[in-house]
Order: structure tokens, then C-alpha cells, then sequence
């Protein structure tokens, strides 16, 4: 229960703040700050998001500044602050790629590629996604993948290089089609390592274009796209929730 949850982590945060500990302070104002979002208060997510920002730099705890300025564009870019968020993804990725977490990495910069392409700019969106692609097949981050290689699919129809959208979309179809295998059933593949929790969701982009690119009927592509967002989607709402809880445990 979110209200039970906020209540809880208001009370820790009023007797972190009564004893001036700076790393408990930050903690249940990060914690907050992801409650709200889901909650859908995302002035109010912003500025505890911030507020946990700003110790977590005083404390050098570059960890969780990645993660939460990764939090910050989130909100930013659901509030229609898309420059702003361009600026905190950039910043989240540089620390991630600085730590050498290549999965935090990964996410940050589809991360960034989404909201790129959002501003109407597909080849920006495409260089950030084709990094995040790399990035997230070298840690097996299988989520990042499928939600890199769908929103590169749509940044190269809006690029016009249809073949390359076409290649992207049968990327994340064979990627999803993977995940469901474990998620209902079936041949389990190998084991992997799986990119870390987070708490915003994603869309993003990449993949090498085609050998020899070829025209894709606008219905083709259409239908590609749907295949590849369709079966992910399942699988997303039965993690949805999840989330706010996974951020809390690593702000903690």
C-alpha cells in the first residue's frame, strides 16, 4: 500500500532529520521521491528526489547519484522537461560508465536515446542507442535490449532507413520471445546476468542496420512494431510495482 509505504518512510525521515545523519536523510527522501512518482505527484517526486540528490553528493556517493539523477530525468521527461532530462541522463550515464557498471550504463544512455528521439532528433537517439545496445548485450541486461532495440526501430522509421527498423524489431521480438520462455514456461536458456533494478521505466534504441537495406511497407513495419511491444508488455505489468521497491533497496 503506497500510503502505508509513504507514511513509513515519512516517520524514518523525521527521526534521520532529528539525529542530522546525512545518509539517512537522503535515503527515505530517495525512497519518497520513487513512492511519489508512482503515485503520480511528480512535483512532489522532483523535489525529494533532489533533496536525496544533493546529500548523496555532499556524502561522494557516486552510486547513488547515478541512480537518482537517473530517477530525476525520469520525472523530468514526464513533466515534459526534455532538455533538462536530456542533461540528467547524460550525467547519469558519464558516473555509471566512470564506475564501470556497463548495465547502469546500458540504461542510462537508452535512457537518453528515448527522450532524444522524443525531440524529434533520430540520429542523436540512434548513436545513444546503438551505445546502450553494445553495452547491455555485454552484461546480457535482456530488458534493456529488447526496450533499446523497439525504440531504435522506431527512430529509424522516423530516420527513413527502413531495413535497419526492420532488423531492430526482430531484434527485440527474438529477445522478448527469450524472456517469455522463462517467464511461463518451457526450455529455460542459460544462465545470464541480468541488468540491475531500476526505478524508471524504458524505452530506447539501437542495432547494426542491415547488410542490404530494403523497404519495408509502412502495414510490415507497423505490424513488426506491435509484435515486438506486445509480448513485453505481459511481462511488464507482472513486474509493475516493482519498481519503487527495487530503487529503495539500492538507495539503502
Amino acid at each position: 500500500d503506497f500510503d502505508q509505504a509513504l507514511s513509513a518512510q515519512r516517520r524514518v525521515l523525521a527521526i534521520a532529520e532529528k539525529r542530522q545523519d546525512k545518509r539517512r536523510i537522503a535515503i527515505p527522501n530517495i525512497n519518497i521521491g520513487f513512492i511519489l512518482q508512482e503515485q503520480g505527484d511528480l512535483r512532489g517526486a522532483l523535489e525529494h528526489f533532489e533533496k536525496g540528490l544533493a546529500l548523496m553528493r555532499e556524502l561522494g556517493d557516486q552510486v547513488n547519484v547515478a541512480l537518482t539523477m537517473t530517477s530525476i530525468a525520469s520525472v523530468q521527461s514526464s513533466m515534459g522537461k526534455r532538455p533538462e532530462a536530456i542533461v540528467a541522463y547524460k550525467e547519469a550515464f558519464q558516473i555509471q560508465e566512470a564506475l564501470g557498471n556497463k548495465a547502469g550504463a546500458a540504461f542510462a544512455l537508452g535512457s537518453l536515446a528515448y527522450v532524444e528521439g522524443s525531440e524529434g532528433r533520430p540520429r542523436d537517439a540512434i548513436a545513444s542507442g546503438t551505445g546502450a545496445l553494445t553495452l547491455a548485450e555485454e552484461v546480457g541486461a535482456r530488458e534493456t535490449i529488447w526496450r533499446v532495440s523497439t525504440n531504435l526501430g522506431d527512430n529509424y522509421v522516423a530516420a527513413g532507413e527502413y531495413g535497419s527498423a526492420r532488423a531492430a524489431y526482430e531484434r527485440a521480438i527474438q529477445t522478448i520471445e527469450g524472456m517469455r520462455k522463462e517467464l511461463v514456461g518451457g526450455e529455460l536458456e542459460p544462465p545470464h546476468r541480468d541488468e540491475q533494478p531500476h526505478p524508471a521505466p524504458l524505452r530506447a534504441e539501437a542495432h547494426d542496420p542491415g547488410p542490404e537495406p530494403w523497404v519495408l511497407e509502412q502495414p510490415a513495419l507497423e505490424t513488426a512494431r506491435a509484435a515486438a511491444e506486445a509480448p513485453g508488455r505481459e511481462q511488464h505489468e507482472r513486474r509493475g510495482g516493482q519498481h519503487g521497491q527495487h530503487g529503495a533497496e539500492h538507495a539503502q
